[in-house]
């Protein structure tokens, strides 16, 4: 009977689909009527023939997100279940404790807190495992599951039982659920020289008011500003309008600022900036790395395009695509790709072609050779298909692979959960530094706790071992690879001892957002940021940007990278 109620109920969603496409096809397309018939009978046979009784929930999200991986990976199917995961990456509103959490062994622990939430005001540690929720075991559960445990109702209360590293077991605390608000800005200052600078992590609702009172603020406190400097890195993106309304900030209003066009005329709209324009005449510098993707794009893209702004960094994303969503029945949501936007230049920086694929199903970045020239206000060349390109390229620090394997495996955010536990407060973020004495500590940790061998070179010696035992290699050869071993050991001991620099950094911020949480880890790296050090530069010598916005193309420096690499290749 639930069988067929539910084969009931799909056949007149599925026909009502195909009455609204056929409404639009004027019964013209044969394919789509045959394909929803074919659709419908394999999901009605499935469940009235297959052995096992199908559940048709499952059955009907497993079809429908099979579908859509044929598009875009921007497209897809949110589930009633899911929408306040929507709600939050829109928003940036969520009601729960104020907690990130991820999977470690059989339980879930506290990767990271927020600043003023419930769970700081509770007692609630970063490292801290979740073992009870409310007297519930959290043994195997997962880390969607227990997410979903510790959402709830504003103003409800629920008990956490939890294990803290190098502390006590067992620890009880009970946590008042708020509806939790994550800051767009993720840190806001005023330099020295009279620079303001403004870090904004995502463009959540009501995020280009978060900047202009972050600017007003900043100016409030000094002299006059000589220049801003705005970090899009890391910025993956998110509304549209309100990367509309952050340009708007800069532009006089009635400017172009994007064009959005979808597959036919009736889809292109052009959005001009509005408002007043607060600072319009604030020299500017924006920063972009290769996670700059989206509405980041599409300020950076445009304020270069206008001529408006000095764009510092690496190419970004290119993610050129818009997503809608709409309403489903029975409370899902449908985010769809429409359209493709467009910089004031008329570029397109949608840098792969999801449209088209090869022989395999793979996706292609879209070719140098099809990319076409576009000019600036000033009439600098730039190019679309590939992202941004900046005007000035900088590239980000890159860590050596061991001090990433040392990252990837925790290392750091183990010691700093130890720290935590045997210091109560440290000093104000910008004054924080670690002794030498407490740096060689954290190596002795390191080595104890065997984290040096957590990388590709140490696991090949321990396969080779592996190996050598299976099938009996004799003492000699047993000899060598613990040679092998211990001289791995030595050099990475020497590579760490060159490095401790850049592991003392890395620690110490990873200490600090213990303490002053994702603020304080950025003011903390700020001192050290090469990218930001030359922006600020630029901006104490306005001339110097007025040059290049005139008359430096971003294309002049991929035509010298390339230069670079053939003059390489020749050499090798």
């Amino acid at each position: 009977m639930r069988i067929k109620k539910y084969l009931l109920v799909t056949l007149l969603v599925l026909g009502g689909a195909g009455a609204s496409f056929l409404g639009i096809a004027a019964y013209t397309d044969h394919d789509l009527t045959k394909n929803l018939e074919t659709l419908f009978a394999v999901f009605r046979d499935a469940m009235l023939m297959d052995v096992d009784e199908p559940d048709p929930e499952q059955l009907t999200n497993a079809g429908i997100v099979g579908m859509l991986k044929t598009l875009d990976p921007y497209t897809e199917y949110i589930p009633e279940s899911s929408k306040e995961t929507l709600q939050f990456m829109t928003t940036g509103e969520y009601a729960g404790i104020g907690a990130l959490i991820q999977k470690a062994g059989d339980y879930t622990h506290v990767a990271q807190l927020y600043d003023n939430t419930p769970a700081v005001h509770a007692g609630v540690k970063t490292g801290d495992t979740i073992i009870k929720i409310d007297g519930v075991d959290l043994k195997g559960v997962s880390v969607s599951d227990v997410s979903a445990k510790l959402k709830g109702k504003e103003n409800s209360v629920l008990k956490l039982t939890v294990n803290r590293p190098y502390g006590k077991t067992g620890i009880e605390l009970r946590v008042k659920r708020a509806r939790i608000q994550i800051p767009a800005i993720a840190y806001a200052t005023r330099l020295k020289h009279d620079i303001g600078y403004v870090n904004l992590s995502g463009f959540t609702a009501g995020c280009a008011k978060e900047v202009r009172t972050a600017i007003d603020n900043i100016r409030g406190k000094g002299a006059p500003l000589k220049g801003l400097v705005l970090d899009l890195r890391g910025n993956v993106g998110g509304l549209f309008n309100e990367a509309v309304e952050l340009v708007s900030l800069f532009v006089p209003a009635g400017t172009k600022v994007v064009d959005v066009r979808g597959r036919n005329q009736q889809q292109i709209n052009t959005v001009l900036s509005s408002g007043e324009s607060p600072f319009k005449d604030l020299p500017l510098v924006v920063l972009v790395n290769r996670e700059s993707a989206s509405s980041s794009e599409i300020v950076a893209g445009a304020l270069q395009d206008l001529d408006r702004a000095l764009i510092i960094g690496e190419q970004t994303f290119g993610k050129g695509l818009v997503q809608t969503t709409r309403p489903l029945p029975h409370g899902g949501v449908f985010k769809i790709t429409t359209a493709k936007y467009y910089t004031p230049s008329g570029r397109c920086i949608q840098a792969i072609d999801y449209a088209h694929r090869d022989q395999n199903g793979a996706v292609e970045y879209i070719p140098d050779s099809l990319m076409r020239e576009f000019k600036t206000v000033n009439g600098r060349t730039v190019y679309d298909g590939g992202g941004i390109w900046p005007d000035i390229a900088i590239k980000s620090h890159e860590y050596g692979v061991l001090i990433a394997s040392l990252y990837v495996n925790n290392a750091f955010y183990d010691y700093a959960n130890r720290y935590q536990q045997n210091n109560s407060k440290i000093p104000p973020k910008e004054k924080f530094k670690l002794s030498e004495k407490e740096l060689k500590d954290f190596l002795a940790f390191v080595k104890k706790k065997e984290y040096t061998r957590k990388n590709a070179m140490f696991d090949q010696v321990q396969r080779l071992e592996n190996m050598g035992k299976e099938i009996a290699v004799d003492s000699a050869m047993r000899g060598e690879l613990q040679r092998l071993r211990e001289s791995l050991e030595s050099e990475f001991n020497a590579y760490y001892t060159a490095h401790r620099s850049e592991l003392k950094e890395l620690l110490e911020q990873e200490i600090i957002s213990r303490y002053y949480y994702r603020a304080g880890r950025l003011a903390h790296s700020l001192a050290r940021d090469t990218v930001l050090i030359r922006s600020e530069e630029l901006l104490r010598t306005p001339d110097s940007i007025q040059h290049i916005l005139q008359t430096v193309s971003p294309i002049d420096m991929r035509r010298e990278s390339a230069r670079t690499n053939k003059k390489k290749q020749q050499v090798g």
